[in-house]
């Protein structure tokens, strides 16, 4: 049988198990990853609208493959020593596609993952498909599956988990809330049914306010956590921005996980567009501003581009096989920012 990532699974488990929350940052690129392991974050999670965002160029639409996506994780897996979990939408669909595909998450060393309680086609409404182009997604008063399918679904999910590795982590996540026809008590029921069915965690998405999700967080019996656009991003009834609850709040609420899909990523975009429209218009006079205060920033504030430790490993295998005229001799930064002083 192959190997699992037993280590990652069971300090997931122990991340979640212990009292209070963790703060945990999402994204869909190795790099992302890196940069919340060396900023000291615990646990990855891997977006499934930023994957179609950042691999495919496209809208959170449900239009990658499971296939895709599981060798696209690995990547991710690869480049840390902390556990990551994973979106995985409907995670292939209908039980027998989710029985599998959880086989090939765990194989691939992902620790958890969470399946939504809707239908496919992603956006699929009581009136037919909506798209919504401010956020940039399908998104409306979405069909649910009924209880009796998601709850097969997540049993199958857990018989192949507990086939292969025990620890790794199911979640359910679901959208009632937005539904059509939906409620904070349907999502409350059928968080319970859930439960019921075996789920380590209940993700529940799209409630409105604070006190909505302190609601949901009260009633379930497993940790639980909540997502979402107004959970990021919390508006008053009018419509104006309202400050997020505190980190304490979140804690003292019940919030097992403090998920922000997009740390740091969501900035990163638009600084991306402003400076490509302003180089377009105005020329170089942007980058060499950004390049003359970057040379001044100091390296305790420079972000780690690269995997410095993989790249050393890298270099001592070149040194002990490679012939000698081949390999690469480790790079020493003074005598290379001298060199350069001195050309």
């Amino acid at each position: 049988m192959p190997l699992v990532n037993r280590e990652a699974t069971s300090k997931l488990r122990e991340i979640i198990n212990r009292p209070g929350s963790t703060l945990v940052p999402g994204g869909s690129l190795p790099i992302q990853a890196v940069l919340a392991e060396h900023a000291g974050y615990e646990v990855f999670h891997v977006s499934g609208g930023f994957y179609h965002n950042y691999y495919l160029g496209i809208p959170d639409s449900g239009l990658w493959t499971s296939t895709e996506f599981v060798e696209y994780a690995r990547k991710i897996v690869d480049s840390v020593n902390i556990p990551v979990f994973a979106d995985t939408d409907v995670c292939g669909g209908n039980a027998i596609n989710i029985y599998r595909t959880v086989i090939d998450l765990i194989h691939v060393g992902l620790a958890g993952c969470h399946i939504e309680d809707v239908e496919y086609p992603k956006g699929i409404t009581k009136s037919g498909l909506k798209w919504n182009p401010l956020r940039g997604e399908m998104h409306g008063d979405e069909l649910l599956v009924s209880v009796e399918e998601q709850v097969g679904r997540l049993k199958a999910a857990v018989e192949a988990r507990n086939e292969l590795d025990p620890d790794f982590v199911i979640i359910a996540r679901t959208d009632a809330r937005t539904s059509h026809g939906g409620s904070v008590e349907l999502a409350i029921e059928r968080a319970q049914a859930y439960e019921d069915a075996g789920a380590d965690m209940i993700m529940f998405d799209g409630m409105r306010t604070f006190d909505e999700c302190k609601r949901a967080l009260a009633a379930c019996r497993v940790p639980a956590f909540n997502s979402g656009e107004l959970v990021q991003f919390p508006r008053d009834e009018l419509g104006n921005p309202i400050d997020l609850p505190t980190i304490e709040e979140k804690t003292a609420a019940g919030e097992k996980f403090i998920l922000w899909v997009g740390l740091g990523w969501q900035g990163a975009i638009q600084t991306a567009w402003e400076q490509l429209v302003a180089v377009k218009r105005d020329g170089f006079g942007v980058i060499n501003e950004w390049h003359h205060r970057e040379a001044r920033r100091p390296g305790s504030d420079k972000a780690p581009r690269y995997r410095t430790e993989y790249m050393e490993k890298i270099l001592a295998v070149q040194q002990r096989y490679l012939p000698p005229r081949m390999a690469t001799a480790p790079c020493d930064e003074r005598s290379e920012a001298e060199a350069h002083a001195t050309a």
